[in-house]
């Protein structure tokens, strides 16, 4: 039995098929979001601008409509809200590099040069074996 778009069937020696299995994209997917969704979470500021604090995710998207409301008068959906919050979110937790010290590059130059030479070292120590 050919796979279907939505499931594998694993048929039994009777021919029967048995219960469906995801695809493995489906679960592959699955992992994505739920670790860009931690990753998320890790991004949520605790405080605002202007010092008020922020508990997680929810208040925060609350805050921000409450924010838009006084600031600019937009009026927007907690919907909306959510999304453009995430947006925000995604956009911080991957420019990840971005927010690399000086001490982080240094600190992997040093390594890979120690590496590198420590490897050249003990080749040429060895007698060229």
């Amino acid at each position: 039995m050919p796979p279907t778009p939505c499931h594998f069937f694993d048929p039994s020696p009777s021919g029967t098929p048995t219960l469906p299995l995801p695809l493995p994209d489906q679960e592959a997917r699955a992992n994505q979001l739920e670790w860009a969704r931690r990753e998320m979470d890790f991004e949520v500021p605790s405080v605002t601008l202007e010092g008020t604090s922020i508990q997680d995710r929810a208040d925060f998207v609350s805050q921000y409509i409450e924010s838009e409301k006084a600031k600019f008068g937009r009026e927007i959906g907690r919907a909306e809200a959510e999304a453009e919050v995430d947006a925000w979110l995604l956009k911080q937790a991957t420019a990840a590099p971005a927010k690399s010290s000086v001490f982080d590059v240094a600190s992997a130059v040093l390594v890979f040069v120690a590496a590198f030479g420590s490897g050249i070292y003990f080749n040429s120590a060895g007698g060229g074996t």
